[in-house]
């Protein structure tokens, strides 16, 4: 299939996407575009690269969704992180669905903050000194 987009204007298209989201910052993780929510140290909730000629956006979603959407094959499991809840989109595959592509970054953006949140928000209990 050839494309009428440049990988350039994919990036464009997700950055637009990403820059409504809140405490998001773009880093370069792996040589691939990442976002992440909490600064350049915070989670990433947010992944573009090419893999194999293919231009693939990754986020987390709900595992009660993930089903449905691996049975549209412009979905697979994100390779190494697919455990924990990640897909793939191919942006390649067709003329991508912004609408569905955004409200899925969106809700890459609520679990893994939500998470994050949670992690700083809990004061750590001080360890109780060893006397020797």
């Amino acid at each position: 299939m050839v494309r009428d987009v440049t990988s350039d204007a994919l990036l464009e298209r997700l950055r637009a996407i990403i820059a409504r989201l809140p405490d998001v910052t773009e880093t370069v993780t792996w040589g691939h575009p990442t976002w992440r929510v909490g600064g350049e140290r915070g989670k990433i909730i947010c992944g573009y690269g090419e893999e194999r000629g293919a231009h693939r956006v990754s986020f987390k979603v709900r595992d009660e969704l993930r089903s449905d959407l691996l049975a549209d094959p412009r979905y697979r499991v994100a390779p190494y992180v697919g455990r924990f809840g990640w897909l793939d989109y191919d942006l390649d595959a067709g003329k991508p669905d912004w609408k569905q592509i955004s409200a899925l970054i969106a809700m890459s953006h609520e679990l893994i903050g939500a998470a994050a949140t949670r992690r700083t928000a809990k004061p750590r209990a001080a360890k109780p000194r060893r006397r020797a």
